[in-house]
């Protein structure tokens, strides 16, 4: 019982999840001025649940200025994306800079400073850095 109940509080919330109706719908959210971070998981992976709590505490820290997409493979758009971007574990977690090019991957675990150095990175003023 305790375990199931554990299971259900570290799975992320449908709530949390990027839904796409299609390949379009996903590229224009791309478009979004922030850089970007795609993290793809599955229910069934216990490092997913595991990382959910460093994803929650990053995404309360800094979605201000980095859009973070949870993308479940389970999903028929979810597996069409991972196939695109060449994912084969869950969870890999890739840094998209603002024209929508991967920068970083991070595969099983999420290396916090380094996304917060990359992030830093991204949004320093031209001719700033």
């Amino acid at each position: 019982l305790a375990a199931g109940v554990l299971a259900r509080r570290l799975r992320t919330p449908r709530r949390q999840l990027a839904r796409f109706d299609g390949l379009a719908a996903f590229d224009q959210a791309l478009r979004d001025p922030r850089p970007t971070m795609l993290e793809f998981y599955s229910d069934n992976c216990g490092v997913c649940m595991a990382m959910k709590p460093v994803m929650d505490r990053l995404e309360r820290d800094v979605g201000h200025r980095l859009q973070i997409l949870r993308i479940d493979v389970a999903d028929p758009i979810g597996r069409t994306l991972a196939d695109r971007y060449g994912v084969t574990f869950t969870p890999t977690f890739l840094l998209l800079n603002g024209a929508g090019l991967k920068d970083e991957e991070f595969t099983l675990v999420l290396d916090r400073p380094r996304v917060l150095y990359w992030l830093d990175q991204q949004t320093v003023a031209p001719g700033m850095g």
